[in-house]
């Protein structure tokens, strides 16, 4: 009779344990039951929708969920949304993750980044002008005008007025640039100085096959020929160091389960559903891979000496 009880308690634990691990798969669906995510975007609408429709498809298939796709008109309503907990997961880019980290008080974390067609995981921030305009290097922009993207942007912010410190153009005042601003976007601080409007801009550069004015000239925004600026309507004039590849996001307290299965998903994006991945990636990109904190620390501490520096 005893070893019969004694068998009974060890079924009823080993069941036990059985529900619960069955509930704990699932646990996510159940407290998740549709997912959000957001990104910032200079895009058109129509472009926009081209874009991330058959990806937001992708992921209800592959997740099992509902997905909502939420555009935030800046970084900044990208990690607002993150930081109310309205969204679980961002795209963002290195300064983004920096500034949603701080935002959110590190209650976030990074799962993937993209690999680039050239197997890189990195680009740069590039100060470009107007083709016909005498300016040849940064020290021709003294007393002149420059946009800025956005102020949580990296290439279009954080890492210019970084490097421009360091190399002696202070971006904090008038002793060196005559003017500064935001144009809102990569694209609208390129269209800025085809215009006119201002005499540079900062925008993001991969190599010649991947950048902003390339991707911009592919819509016919602006005509770009990197070899001969004759036939272009903007150029490059200064290069930064290599900036790692920003990070899609999560809220740090989603399930373990949840994180997972969302890093599974965007690592068999390129095999599982081609047209999908191309669209996302316009193309441009040959997969995702695991990314740790770790990897941003250099922003993090670039983006507290930016604020640093702002505030004095």
């Amino acid at each position: 009779m005893r070893l019969s009880k004694a068998l009974l308690i060890v079924m009823t634990i080993v069941v036990g344990l059985g529900v619960c691990s069955a509930h704990a798969e699932e646990d996510w669906r159940i407290k998740y039951p549709e997912i959000h995510f957001s990104t910032s975007t200079g895009e058109n609408e129509a472009d926009r929708i081209a874009r991330y429709t058959p990806f937001q498809k992708y992921l209800e298939q592959t997740l099992g969920v509902p997905v909502k796709f939420y555009v935030a008109s800046d970084y900044a309503g990208a990690i607002e949304g993150m930081k109310a907990r309205k969204v679980q997961f961002v795209s963002l880019g290195s300064a983004g993750y920096s500034a949603a980290y701080a935002v959110t008080k590190g209650e976030c974390e990074p799962l993937v980044t993209q690999i680039d067609a050239y197997n890189s995981t990195g680009y740069h921030s590039v100060v470009c002008v107007k083709s016909d305009s005498p300016y040849k290097t940064l020290d021709d922009l003294k007393g002149k005008s420059i946009a800025f993207a956005d102020p949580n942007s990296t290439s279009g912010f954080l890492i210019p007025t970084y490097y421009l410190r360091k190399l002696g153009y202070s971006p904090d005042d008038t002793s060196f640039f005559g003017k500064t601003g935001f144009s809102g976007s990569h694209e609208m601080g390129v269209l800025a100085v085809k215009k006119g409007t201002y005499d540079a801009c900062c925008t993001w550069y991969t190599n010649k096959e991947r950048n902003n004015p390339k991707r911009m000239a592919g819509k016919g925004m602006i005509q770009w020929n990197e070899d001969d600026p004759s036939k272009s309507d903007v150029r490059i004039i200064w290069k930064s160091p290599l900036i790692p590849n920003g990070p899609w996001t999560c809220r740090k307290e989603l399930p373990k389960s949840l994180k997972e299965d969302f890093i599974k998903a965007m690592i068999a994006l390129p095999k599982a559903d081609p047209v999908a991945f191309q669209k996302l990636g316009d193309g441009e990109l040959s997969g995702f891979k695991r990314v740790p904190h770790e990897r941003y620390l250099d922003i993090i501490e670039m983006r507290s000496q930016n604020l640093k520096k702002r505030k004095s």
